[in-house]
């Protein structure tokens, strides 16, 4: 199954636990969590400069390892970009509903 779809399911059952017995939610600590982006455009930005800034440095160096290096830091930008979530219109989605257009968990409008 999709993992999206079973984060959103465990949320569902949380809010109700928390909507009918709040004190035994809050006894075990049930509280809704702040969505963390892990995949933030500043850190995919750095992963860009500096596997490019390797390349650079490696081709005026001629340090074959270097440049390597940087191709490696290019390629994983290049995944982390690729793999961010976004809305087919290019905007991320909401951590609460992705698949909210489409009408089947966890996939995009899109599909």
């Amino acid at each position: 199954m999709d993992a999206r779809y079973h984060q959103r399911r465990l949320r569902q059952i949380e809010h109700t636990l928390e909507m009918s017995d709040p004190s035994w939610a809050q006894s075990v600590g049930l509280r809704p969590s702040r969505a963390r982006r892990a995949n933030r455009l500043p850190v995919r930005l750095a992963v860009d400069a500096a596997g490019v800034g390797c390349i650079a440095f490696g081709a005026a160096t001629e340090a074959f390892l270097v440049i390597f290096l940087g191709c490696l830091l290019v390629m994983s930008g290049a995944c982390m970009h690729t793999t961010r979530r976004q809305t087919p219109l290019g905007g991320a989605t909401s951590s609460r509903n992705p698949g909210a257009r489409s009408g089947r968990p966890g996939l995009p409008a899109a599909w």
